[in-house]
């Protein structure tokens, strides 16, 4: 359990300090965040989860990730992955990118008390 909040935790100030470098300040000294250049500068690390139909292509649940660290591990929520794990065979997972590159991920853990997922690239 520890490792999920430490693994969260550092997601959080790893995501933090993106905004933080990516504001500017204003004339009088206040802090000025301009939204296009923190999601310019996370962009290559948010992925859209999605647990898609062997059979058909369709998707069957979808939902955000983020990439936590420089070793392909992605964190996501338990819910958007929950099909794969509930029917296995019939349902496979994938990331895509904000360019729409599709790659395949595979679960390296799950906590469903807390609603999450690490998923690996």
């Amino acid at each position: 359990m520890k490792t999920w909040h430490a693994t969260f935790v550092t997601l959080f100030l790893a995501l933090t300090a993106v905004s933080v470098s990516a504001a500017s300040l204003a004339d009088d000294g206040t802090r000025l965040v301009n939204s296009r250049s923190i999601f310019d500068s996370v962009r290559d690390r948010i992925y859209q989860v999605r647990s898609i139909t062997v059979a058909g292509e369709a998707v069957s649940s979808s939902g955000s990730g983020f990439l936590v660290g420089a070793n392909g591990l992605i964190a996501t929520n338990w819910h958007v992955i929950v099909n794969y794990l509930l029917e296995p065979g019939q349902y496979r997972l994938e990331v895509r990118r904000h360019d729409d590159t599709r790659i395949p991920v595979r679960i390296v853990g799950i906590d469903a008390m807390n609603d999450l997922a690490l998923l690996r690239l």
